[in-house]
């Protein structure tokens, strides 16, 4: 590890006032309402992975850790938060099958897990969750699959009250009155990615924001997720709810040759976008676009023909010496870096500090939601948390500050998983407005292991258990029941 120096203070809290963040955590103070209750396999709907900045986490000693035991291989999950029922999970499997995990709201109680009877969608697909009424299972959003034909590969997004947007078996982009169970919008003939993860702008426009990647093409240099076709195209698009109408902000063609790389771009604060570029000459960078498809600035080309795992932004510093940071992971399956990159430099990002191995993606596989950020130890700091090399821990890592502005990236903590980690990594914060509580989940294999706060009652058990795991309580099973129920 060596360390870095940072810009100055005064530069670095331009930036967040430039992008109208709240720290320590980057992220916007308004949201559409539309989105409220909605949840995703990462933790925001623009596509950046980082928890709400104002909650803070009891990691990794003041948790109560559960193992729940499935009847197939996790594929996906999702977790959730309703400030009177607290946190869930819903958590989907190989056998096309979709359940929901309740942890105990008694310490040392075990889990129960209850199986959502009308689930329609693939095991594969990446599930979108509402979960809104207190005496409301969560739900997954399901459109009629005779009609809607949503790409078994992404899912659909908010786009509106009552209205969802997402890419079809066609690779068109669809809009969808879900009261009306009707189409009421289409943009053709745009070869969007059977993958694409449509990300949408957290700001309060009154007709949503849309970003994600088109123009199918192959490209043998890159077959890291699940195949070998990757987009050509970025298109950032304006809703109209109420008619379905499309309108396109920018259409960002690269030139032959050139490829977006990864399932999704990622909206920032001040809607400017990141994106992962590949070229067979240079490698892979990371783009910063404005809203309009007009390139910012970007990270150093690799240099040779690897991947890079596009991770979040956020404020790894405090309120008095904000931090703001693009992370990435270099080279998943070689070389290991994790990267903070500072990209208020330009037109090329300074490379802020960096610390190996870690890892963020099994090779093939579509799973990228392996990394969150947020203070989860409640230090009043963020973390970056990724999995280990051989993926079956995972890690918090801080920026420490060492004086006269030399920061230094330093793990401070790890929870070890019941193997390699196959899902992605679910996290949710606190919404009761109390500030505090984060829960977080991932899988390996069978075994879904979470882990959420310590109740108030004065055990704290979980304290003593090394690193949050062994002699978890089994689960309970629930009776099946329907969504909604």
């Amino acid at each position: 590890m060596s360390p870095f120096a940072r810009r100055s203070t005064a530069t670095a809290a331009a930036l967040l006032a430039l992008s109208a963040c709240t720290s320590p955590a980057v992220v916007p103070g308004v949201k559409a309402d539309d989105l409220d209750g909605h949840y995703f396999t990462y933790p925001q709907a623009n596509g950046n992975r980082v928890l709400d900045g104002t909650v803070k986490g009891t990691f990794p000693n003041n948790i109560q850790t559960y193992d729940v035991n499935l009847p197939a291989d996790v594929t996906w999950a999702v977790a959730s938060h309703h400030p009177e029922a607290g946190f869930k999970y819903v958590v989907t499997t190989t056998e096309n099958k979709a359940y929901v995990v309740h942890p105990s709201t008694k310490s040392g109680a075990p889990a129960t897990m209850e199986e959502l009877l009308d689930y329609q969608a693939s095991g594969d697909q990446p599930p979108l969750i509402r979960h809104q009424g207190l005496n409301e299972l969560p739900v997954i959003v399901t459109l009629p699959p005779q009609t809607a034909k949503v790409s078994p590969l992404s899912h659909p997004v908010p786009a509106g009250d009552g209205v969802y947007a997402f890419i079809d078996v066609d690779g068109d982009l669809v809009i969808w009155n879900l009261a009306q169970s009707a189409e009421i919008g289409r943009m053709s003939g745009i070869s969007a990615l059977p993958d694409a993860r449509i990300v949408r702008s957290t700001n309060d426009h009154m007709r949503p924001w849309l970003a994600f990647y088109a123009g199918a093409t192959e490209y043998k240099s890159s077959c890291k997720l699940g195949d070998c076709v990757e987009g050509g195209r970025m298109l950032v698009v304006r809703v109209h709810p109420d008619t379905g109408a499309i309108d396109i902000l920018a259409a960002v063609q690269l030139p032959a040759g050139s490829v977006f790389e990864g399932l999704s771009p990622m909206f920032l604060p001040d809607d400017t976008l990141i994106a992962t570029v590949s070229d067979k000459e240079n490698g892979s960078s990371l783009v910063k676009y404005n809203w309009e498809g007009e390139e910012v600035s970007s990270s150093p080309a690799m240099g040779w023909n690897g991947w890079r795992h596009q991770l979040f932004y956020n404020d790894f510093g405090t309120k008095q010496n904000p931090l703001p940071l693009m992370v990435d992971l270099r080279a998943p399956h070689a070389k290991q870096f994790l990267q903070f990159y500072d990209i208020a430099f330009a037109p090329i990002w300074s490379m802020f500090a960096k610390i190996s191995p870690y890892n963020t993606q099994e090779e093939g596989s579509r799973v990228v939601d392996t990394a969150v950020s947020g203070d989860l130890n409640g230090d009043g700091l963020a973390e970056a948390v990724v999995p280990t090399e051989n993926m079956d821990h995972l890690a918090g890592v801080q920026l420490m500050d060492q004086g006269d502005g030399v920061y230094v990236p330093e793990e401070m903590w790890r929870l070890e998983l019941p193997g390699a980690l196959t899902s992605n990594v679910a996290a949710v914060a606190s919404s009761d407005g109390s500030g505090v509580g984060i829960a977080m989940g991932a899988a390996s294999g069978k075994v879904f292991r979470l882990w959420v706060p310590l109740l108030a009652d004065g055990n704290d058990a979980a304290a003593d258990i090394p690193n949050g795991n062994a002699n978890s309580p089994a689960p309970t099973f629930f009776p099946t029941r329907e969504q909604g129920g």
